[in-house]
């Protein structure tokens, strides 16, 4: 049912065709904290039709204080992407939503909301972006009761971290990174009443999130990511569901979901098959790539 929904919804004629989003996750300090770091990646963006860079910035403690680093640079970069390319800060680490770290996530929140607070409007950071992978951990995989307090403090944080960006009054939307996976029945729980798959958890308190649906194949894809695309439509989230492609050198078993080692042809017409498909799925805000400096470099640009 749920794939035969999906097909109905993509090629219902009821639906008008919109532009579909293309961007890339970029995890270098090198692609803004100088000029032409900047002004690559401002013409990599153009060349290359993207619209959106999610941008990992660093914090870190200096004289007992953390601090954003690169601000000057930053600021650079949000006057030069303006208004072509909308600019997300990037924040990632495996145990960063720890019950035991949510203070210290909070904090650093905090001083991205100051930063972007002090922008012009129109030069600001578009969202507030995590790539948080708890199933890297030792706590993950340890037990089915270990897994699942892991799962709630993450559930946990985000009510905190919304609850934080509203109380600042900040324009910054909430976007998370999930595996394609966590909408499988073992990792169903309970939460604020409700019973559901960990990833529909998650859309009920982010305004978007991006799916590492990693794969060589359109299809696959998005068959990866029907039931995000599926749930999103059912509670009217629309353009909130980003589906996500590889392009670093993976190797061993992995290789087969990156397109690293394929010829950029087969890239480039599976990103197509991607953007026709998604077109007409008002739940999809598009096509997420892997990265900036991979990406740049399978393009040979």
């Amino acid at each position: 049912m749920r794939f035969a929904f999906l097909f109905l919804l993509f090629s219902s004629p009821f639906l008008a065709a919109k532009p579909i989003s293309q961007g890339i996750w970029s995890w270098s300090q090198s692609a803004f904290d100088s000029a032409k770091g900047r002004q690559q990646l401002i013409a990599f963006c153009s060349s290359e039709n993207i619209s959106r860079v999610d941008q990992h910035l660093s914090i870190r403690l200096h004289n007992g204080q953390r601090q954003l680093e690169n601000q000057a640079e930053l600021r650079k970069l949000l006057k030069s992407a303006h208004p072509q390319i909308s600019i997300n800060a990037l924040r990632g680490d495996k145990k960063m939503f720890f019950a035991v770290n949510h203070q210290r996530t909070l904090k650093d929140l905090q001083l991205v909301i100051s930063f972007n607070q002090s922008q012009p409007k129109k030069q600001r950071l578009s969202g507030m972006k995590y790539d948080v992978e708890p199933y890297l951990t030792e706590e993950w995989k340890r037990s089915a009761s270990a897994r699942k307090k892991v799962m709630l403090d993450y559930l946990h944080c985000l009510v905190k971290i919304k609850k934080a960006l509203k109380e600042s009054r900040s324009s910054m939307k909430l976007h998370v990174d999930v595996p394609f996976w966590w909408d499988k029945p073992e990792h169903t729980l309970s939460f604020q009443n409700k019973t559901q798959p960990f990833t529909h958890h998650i859309q009920d308190l982010t305004d978007a999130i991006s799916i590492m649906s990693y794969r060589r194949d359109a299809h696959k894809i998005i068959a990866l990511s029907a039931a995000e695309l599926d749930y999103a439509n059912k509670i009217g989230k629309m353009n909130s569901v980003s589906v996500g492609v590889e392009t670093i050198k993976i190797n061993g078993s992995e290789s087969f979901i990156s397109f690293h080692g394929l010829p950029a042809i087969k890239f480039r017409n599976t990103v197509r098959q991607l953007h026709s498909t998604l077109k007409t799925n008002r739940a999809s805000s598009g096509v997420m790539i892997h990265e900036y400096r991979s990406l740049q470099a399978y393009l040979k640009k």
